[in-house]
């Protein structure tokens, strides 16, 4: 490993405010299997492993944060949620959030096509830190992990904007879209505004571009009513 791979894995460690004791385990989960068929490693160590046991510490972090806050969901709501949280989009916002394709060692080949930035890439890349993160130390600091840049505490679990959507219905000669007005850098908080005529209308922050739509679309409910 050079020394610009070290010095980039201690910028990540203290991005997410977790330093690793066994500095192989964040290595390995940063390694993607094109890295590790070109270097002739193996794919035995790239992070396709840590990648299958971090998709179900995920689901059990998520599940657990579910059946705790939201008591009144059913069982079929709570499954439908935590979809929606553990889905490829919402885990490639994350990644997306702490930087994460640029820590990532991958072949020629990806990085040429752009792999830094592709979703399936990040997404899974972020399963294998979760699972790196709790064999290197302990469930707990993996679930932290989670709370801290994946699960969305900004998420609705109201779907402002199909409301929004069928209010619109019933108006003539209105153009609604939504659109990313800005971005707060230091907070890691998308920020959406909502348009009708190309008017500003409402906005809303968050985490992830969906739920700062549902934020700026529950506004925008609240003024049209």
């Amino acid at each position: 490993m050079s020394f610009e791979t070290f010095k980039s894995h201690k910028l990540l460690q203290k991005r997410i405010n977790y330093y690793f004791k066994n500095p192989n385990l964040i290595i390995q989960a940063l390694t993607h299997s094109s890295y590790a068929n070109e270097t002739q490693i193996g794919r035995i160590a790239s992070n396709e492993r840590m990648e299958y046991l971090g998709d179900a510490l995920l689901e059990t972090i998520i599940s657990t944060y579910l059946y705790k806050n939201f008591p009144d969901l059913e069982e079929g709501e709570l499954t439908t949620k935590r979809a929606e949280l553990v889905c490829e989009s919402s885990l490639y916002e994350a990644a997306k959030r702490i930087s994460l394709g640029d820590y990532i060692m991958l072949g020629n080949g990806e990085v040429k096509d752009g792999g830094k930035d592709k979703p399936s890439i990040l997404s899974d890349a972020i399963e294998a830190l979760i699972a790196a993160i709790f064999l290197d130390s302990s469930y707990n600091p993996a679930e932290k992990f989670v709370n801290n840049f994946i699960i969305d505490k900004d998420y609705t679990f109201v779907d402002y904007k199909s409301a929004l959507a069928r209010k619109m219905n019933t108006l003539k000669d209105c153009i609604p879209e939504y659109k990313k007005i800005g971005y707060k850098e230091n907070e890691c908080l998308f920020v959406e505004g909502f348009f009708i005529n190309g008017d500003l209308i409402s906005k809303g922050e968050g985490k992830t571009k969906k739920s700062a739509q549902q934020l700026a679309a529950k506004e925008a409910l609240e003024r049209l009513d």
